[in-house]
């Protein structure tokens, strides 16, 4: 269970029975932070429908922290939000054949790219 300073946020939007947009998180209020562990959206009526469920979902604390989000997924996000991390974590993660087809056909831009071009992990 998370300390009695962290609570957990799981808000989803649906439209028409389908999840159209969602963001899992928590909320520190020691830190006055709402961190987002992951977000996703589904099409436009999804990315229409990001700013407001973050807004829900930080509620009256002051700040958002996230990690720096693919650029299709940044965009969504109000702006000034969103601030490049001045350190870096290294991460490793097996990737499936899936995963392994789209690296070699897309590397090039992902290695160009200034923010993360696929979410941290690949699903497997």
């Amino acid at each position: 269970a998370p300390p009695s300073a962290v609570q957990r946020v799981q808000l989803k939007i649906r439209k028409a029975g389908n999840v159209i947009a969602y963001v899992i998180g928590r909320r520190v209020t020691r830190d006055d932070t709402f961190v987002i562990d992951d977000f996703a959206f589904s099409g436009n009526p999804g990315r229409a429908k990001l700013p407001a469920l973050l807004r829900a979902a930080a509620g009256d604390l002051r700040r958002v922290a996230a990690w720096l989000p693919p650029a299709h997924a940044r965009a969504s996000l109000p702006r000034g939000s969103v601030r490049a991390r001045k350190d870096s974590i290294f991460m490793v993660r097996p990737i499936s054949r899936a995963g392994n087809e789209w690296w070699r056909a897309n590397h090039e831009a992902a290695l160009l790219s200034r923010s993360d071009a696929i979410w941290p992990a690949d699903h497997v």
